[in-house]
């Protein structure tokens, strides 16, 4: 999964974008790139990899010419490759238009597109899979609603679903712009129409040729003509987080599938977003990525010409700017989105020439840009990148779940006339290293869903009975720690600060248990669901990292999907990459972290 798509916020400030170096270069390539065309996909793979496939280009007599292929671009050698099917009779068609997504390890899913002219002729609603590391290609044999023939719409993997919105559809024998969004599931190749928790379809304003982003189950979707405005999806339910196991080993097992269970039926919410700041001009054909799951990126595209009119309708315009949009202040019922333009600074400051029907993905805190064009006039095929020399950091997302706990509880927790109320025994650990502690049920049961599931449910655990639920496998000072979040909202662990570029960490005790601890605790967070006690681990993890740690800190991260202490430390082993490599856990580190980390170092 790439960095950046998961659901945890960089601490980037206004303040630092605003004043951080922004530069655009010109990427010079390995290999044959794809020709110039528009109107393609680029979806990337993994951290360092994204594939384009199709588009197209048209002549001054309006006259198109479509692609089928399909080219895989790494960042780390800068090396265009083209993927080249075994079975040259699999047939996928050549098209422009269409809508793509990964969903799963170097699978591509592709929907729709069109293989004619600019009006409604050779629409089509056809879906395929593109498996990258065959290479090959499949097509779905599609059940259900399917959506109907189209170009121009967007799609996206969330909750482990394909969704698809947007776009001109042939409807009956008229093309007209579908107000719906459509659930693929691709195990199944099912398709629906999505619905919002009170069991209605979902309507959204009809667009097309806008951008979007996915950020986890989170989709936001700007400009379009017409303009769809800022909208945003919320996704929820399907697979997202499940982690469904066989059942077999145990009551703890079973909660968590009795919770993977409970969220499989997906909803979808839309609403719009307003804007502070800059705003950018409504726009169609431009490109949007996400840094870190808080920021987007918005470039290029064309002007709707009634974003211009002051006295009346202005003709269309190619651009090639740039906006910040900051989604920290995206919640409750008033989401608003504050936008900045992102201007390019330096000596030789250089941007892209002015250019629609491009695509753009994310790598780490640099954005690339490949093709695209000025319809009927020229096509390129270069490669961009935009670097924003961000600082990366942990943040505590505002509105998260569990953040603001009353200090009341505490006194349950922490007082032996709290814990005299107490219906439950928990034993965690065994043997010499078994402990026993007092907690009340109801509090588990509001704070956590792993206890919702196994205590309030049909669970031995939960009948009326029991007095006692064992955790063998837990760590017991770690446990301790969580049952102190779930109580009081706080992590308990001592305060760690590091003197810049300096080995040693200082703290009451004189040495690192604390983090140790942490890393333990943040084990037990994702066990048990508590995200915000997973940021808080971070974030303490993030103040400890030396040399010693790091490389241990990283791999976890990795595992657990720990997008913000991830860049933390591949950050930190970039700045101090001569120490860092000398250390035994750099050698020992999985293949795609070294290669991450050495790509860090040496830059795109």
């Amino acid at each position: 999964v790439p960095i950046d798509l998961d659901r945890t916020l960089a601490n980037f400030n206004v303040e630092e974008v605003s004043s951080c170096a922004k530069t655009w270069s010109s990427v010079t390539v390995q290999g044959a790139p794809p020709s110039g065309r528009a109107s393609h996909t680029a979806t990337a793979l993994d951290s360092f990899r994204f594939v384009v496939i199709g588009g197209g280009s048209c002549n001054s007599d309006k006259q198109w010419t479509h692609f089928s292929d399909a080219h895989v671009f790494d960042v780390r050698t800068k090396a265009w490759q083209q993927l080249a099917p075994e079975d040259s009779s699999s047939g996928f068609p050549a098209r422009r238009g269409h809508a793509a997504a990964l969903w799963r390890a170097d699978q591509v899913l592709v929907f729709g597109g069109a293989s004619g002219g600019s009006t409604d002729d050779g629409l089509l609603n056809d879906c395929w899979c593109l498996d990258a590391a065959d290479p090959s290609w499949r097509q779905l044999r599609q059940r259900g609603t399917v959506p109907p023939r189209r170009r121009g719409s967007l799609g996206f993997m969330a909750a482990g679903h394909f969704l698809l919105a947007g776009g001109y559809a042939r409807v009956g024998q008229a093309t007209a712009l579908d107000p719906f969004v459509y659930v693929l599931d691709p195990g199944l190749e099912t398709w629906s129409r999505a619905m919002t928790a009170e069991g209605n379809p979902v309507l959204i304003p009809v667009f097309s040729l806008a951008a979007g982003a996915a950020l986890g189950p989170d989709i936001f979707i700007f400009g379009g003509y017409p303009s769809v405005g800022f909208l945003w999806l919320k996704v929820r339910g399907g697979s997202a987080g499940a982690k469904v196991r066989d059942g077999s080993a145990g009551a703890s097992d079973a909660a968590e599938n009795a919770i993977a269970a409970g969220r499989r039926a997906l909803t979808v919410e839309a609403s719009q977003c307003s804007f502070q700041g800059e705003e950018p001009s409504s726009r169609y054909c431009h490109g949007m990525a996400s840094i870190a799951n808080r920021w987007l990126l918005i470039f290029g595209g064309t002007s709707c010409p009634e974003a211009d009119a002051a006295d009346g309708p202005l003709e269309s315009r190619t651009l090639n700017d740039s906006f910040l949009l900051d989604l920290r202040s995206c919640g409750g019922s008033s989401p608003v989105v504050h936008g900045r333009q992102a201007v390019a600074e330096g000596p030789s400051c250089v941007v892209p020439e002015e250019r629609n029907g491009f695509a753009m993905v994310s790598a780490g805190t640099k954005f690339v840009v490949f093709g695209g064009g000025v319809f009927g006039e020229k096509y390129y095929n270069d490669t961009w990148v935009l670097d924003l020399q961000l600082t990366p950091n942990v943040a505590i997302p505002v509105a998260t779940p569990g953040a603001d706990l009353g200090s009341d509880l505490a006194w349950l927790h922490e007082s032996p006339e709290g814990l005299a109320l107490a219906d439950l025994t928990v034993m965690v650990g065994e043997n010499l290293h078994r402990r026993s502690f007092q907690v009340h049920k109801a509090v588990l049961c509001a704070r956590c869903d792993y206890f919702r599931a196994l205590l309030a449910g049909s669970f031995r655990e939960g009948s009326g009975a029991s007095k006692e639920v064992a955790l063998p496998d837990g760590d017991a000072a770690a446990f301790e720690q969580v049952l102190a979040y779930i109580y009081t909202g706080r992590l308990g662990l001592p305060r760690l600060h590091v003197v810049e570029d300096c080995e040693d960490i200082c703290h009451a005790g004189g040495h690192d248990e604390p983090a140790s601890l942490a890393l333990s605790v943040l084990l037990c967070a994702d066990r048990f669901g508590l995200g915000h006690l997973g940021l808080l681990c971070q974030q303490q993890l993030a103040h400890s990292l030396r040399s010693s740690n790091v490389c241990e800190f990283l791999e976890v991260a990795d595992e657990l999907c720990c997008s913000q202490l991830r860049l933390v430390c591949v950050h930190f082993l970039k700045r101090h990459y001569n120490r860092c490599r000398q250390q035994k856990s750099f050698a020992a580190l999985p293949a795609h972290l070294r290669e991450e980390v050495l790509w860090a170092v040496q830059g795109l």
